[in-house]
């Protein structure tokens, strides 16, 4: 499994299909507002863009965003669960 949140980690998952991963903590960014009406910029969350890829084999078999991590149904120990193919 890799992580891609502004640098590449690999972490290996173990015989119960579980990995804890480290994300960096994060806020989206302040928006800039052109007379407090018009928004110019900001207002993005990077957790939108740091990709989670669960591979074998050196095949991708699912990519998700962070973000789309933390949407996912947990489990009763609290553990977010991705269904992967395989």
């Amino acid at each position: 499994m890799q992580v891609d949140a502004g640098h590449r980690t690999d972490y290996q998952v173990s015989a119960d299909g579980r990995v804890v991963i480290g994300i960096p903590s994060n806020r989206p960014t302040c928006g800039v507002y052109l007379f407090d009406w018009i928004k110019v910029s900001g207002g993005s969350d990077p957790s939108g863009a740091w990709m989670v890829t669960v591979s074998s084999g050196g095949k991708a078999l699912k990519k998700v965003t962070v973000k789309q991590v933390r949407e996912l149904p947990r489990d009763s120990e609290g553990y977010h669960l991705l269904n992967v193919p395989g």
